[in-house]
């Protein structure tokens, strides 16, 4: 009994996904095109030494989704820097939850 079940665990997959999986493999993948990411909703928390961004993009017409994104100010140039958002305080999230409602409603 035990055999059949990890023998049907361990089969091939169908052929279709061979075909798929090769031409991915190629470098046939389809390229990201900015001109088709459409921003459809953004509004950013500021707080001391950074901001969090939280929008939402939808994808050549596709599903609505939500980013949530941080920039942290460089000390030595003064110019906010692209970092992952991570961990938020309690300050933070309560500043961005509000947003994220607000965004909800866009998608």
């Amino acid at each position: 009994m035990i055999f059949n079940v990890l023998g049907d665990l361990f089969q091939k997959p169908p052929k279709t996904f061979y075909r798929i999986s090769k031409s991915f493999c190629k470098g046939d993948k389809m390229a990201y095109d900015k001109s088709l990411d459409k921003e459809l909703f953004s509004e950013t928390a500021e707080f001391e030494t950074s901001k969090i961004t939280v929008s939402v993009f939808s994808y050549n017409e596709g599903a609505k989704k939500l980013q949530l994104s941080r920039k942290n100010l460089n000390p030595e140039t003064g110019e906010y820097q692209w970092s992952k958002l991570g961990r938020m305080f309690k300050d933070e999230a309560e500043k961005v939850l509000p947003l994220m409602q607000k965004a909800l409603e866009q998608m």
